[in-house]
């Protein structure tokens, strides 16, 4: 029965661990025999329990008293090893606490000896640095300083360099420029005295078309003079 059921709901996750039979109809000559059979049984059994019962109670009672008396027995014994661990502990814990203190020790005396060690090293490389850092100073000073003179100079005479070569091509315009306004000057001077000229005759004719003009006016003598001639 548990099998079939097992196969037919395997699919739908249930499982079947046990079966209680709680009531079964059965035919009444059959039933009937089997009540008084199992009534009997029943009572059998019953009274096989009962023995058996008094018969463990018994027994427990001297099982119970023999498990006292070990319990007894076990709780000497414990106590006496646990007082013997407890000596043996407290031995083993001073030695542990002096092995520790003299490690301690000798790791504070270690400490403090590389501690002086590194001291000493890092005051030694910190003045072997300060050498060397005063001596690069000094050289780096010494070469920019040389370098600084060198450009100073060198700027000196480009400078000069480049001002002569300015004032030379200056000479040159200058010297350029001067004959230039002396021909100029020349040009304009003879130019000038032409200009003069014309304007001198040029107030003669004037003087000439006023006296053209004036009906009033009577010219007598000579007295060389050409404007009036």
């Amino acid at each position: 029965m548990k099998q079939f059921l097992n196969e037919m709901f395997a699919n739908k996750g249930l499982e079947f661990l046990d079966i209680i039979i709680t009531e079964v109809t059965l035919p009444e000559e059959i039933k009937q025999p089997l009540d008084l059979k199992a009534q009997f049984g029943s009572l059998n059994e019953m009274e096989r329990e009962k023995y058996n019962f008094e018969m463990k109670k018994i027994d427990d009672s001297e099982e119970l008293e023999a498990l006292r008396q070990r319990r007894y027995e076990q709780r000497d014994s414990i106590n006496e090893d646990f007082s013997k661990t407890i000596t043996l502990n407290r031995r083993e814990l001073d030695t542990v606490r002096a092995n520790a203190k003299k490690a301690v020790a000798e790791i504070n005396a270690q400490a403090d000896a590389q501690q002086a060690q590194i001291v000493a090293d890092s005051e030694l490389q910190n003045e072997t640095i300060k050498g060397e850092t005063l001596v690069t100073k000094t050289r780096d000073e010494t070469t920019g300083k040389c370098e600084a003179e060198m450009i100073e100079v060198q700027a000196k005479n480009s400078c000069n360099k480049k001002i002569a070569e300015t004032m030379l091509s200056i000479a040159d315009i200058k010297a350029d420029t001067i004959n230039i306004i002396g021909e100029g000057e020349a040009k304009i001077s003879n130019v000038m005295q032409s200009r003069r000229k014309y304007e001198h005759l040029n107030k003669k004719l004037d003087v000439i078309r006023m006296f053209q003009h004036n009906k009033n006016l009577k010219i007598f003598g000579n007295n060389q003079d050409d404007v009036l001639a």
